[in-house]
């Protein structure tokens, strides 16, 4: 399925999958972009409900979906890759590090090879096997700073996900054009800041990540 046509555009795994590609090929793309940034509209489909699985980062009335927000975790990545692995990369950009965690998860099998698993415009997770949580712990060495900032800024159901908030609505069809408008607003990320002092040069962080989840952690040197 991938980032085709299909309800799962305007999910986390759009996101996720984004976040997943950017990190696998780091190190061997120069530039990463979508070819499709806003959805069409489709003058016959009567319906309200502007998340009908087309694979813009925007609806076609401009509300932006999660994979929109994978874009704005890429613009605040540093221009320096510290480090890489299968879910994350550190990286600098003058003293200031930020760190992309992705806990991607993949549809199943059967979902793919469209014999099970019919999702439908309210229930878009169905197809995904059941996945757990992914613990990191980061440990940053040889920091020049007395104290820091952190930033973490969060893509999931609770925080940068326009589709997910459309759930806790109820029927989005009954909403009137400002409302509908104002999902714009739901759909900004959440994120959290914290003071820090720095002992001995060294600084310690613990993450927790769902599944479909991804965190960018931004460390300011004061």
């Amino acid at each position: 399925q991938g980032l085709r046509n299909n309800l799962l555009n305007d999910t986390l795994y759009a996101s996720n999958y984004l976040c997943k590609n950017l990190i696998d090929n780091i190190k061997s793309i120069g530039a990463y972009s979508k070819n499709i940034f806003i959805d069409k509209e489709d003058i016959i489909y009567t319906s309200k409900n502007p998340f009908k699985g087309y694979p813009g980062l925007v609806t076609y009335n401009n509300i932006k979906k999660a994979s929109y927000n994978a874009y704005v975790f890429f613009s605040k990545l540093g221009n320096k890759l510290i480090k890489k692995s299968n879910n994350y990369i550190v990286t600098v950009k003058d003293n200031d590090v930020a760190i992309l965690i992705n806990n991607y998860n993949h549809y199943a099998d059967l979902y793919a090879k469209n014999e099970y698993y019919e999702i439908s415009e309210n229930n878009r997770y169905i197809c995904f096997p059941k996945s757990t949580n992914i613990h990191f712990k980061f440990e940053l060495n040889n920091l020049k700073s007395e104290n820091v900032i952190i930033k973490k800024s969060y893509i999931s159901k609770n925080s940068g996900s326009a589709y997910d908030k459309s759930l806790a609505i109820g029927d989005i069809n009954l909403l009137t054009k400002d409302e509908l408008n104002s999902l714009n607003k739901l759909s900004d990320i959440n994120f959290e800041l914290e003071r820090r002092n720095i002992k001995n040069n060294k600084l310690s962080l613990d993450i927790t990540i769902a599944p479909l989840e991804t965190i960018l952690i931004e460390i300011f040197m004061n």
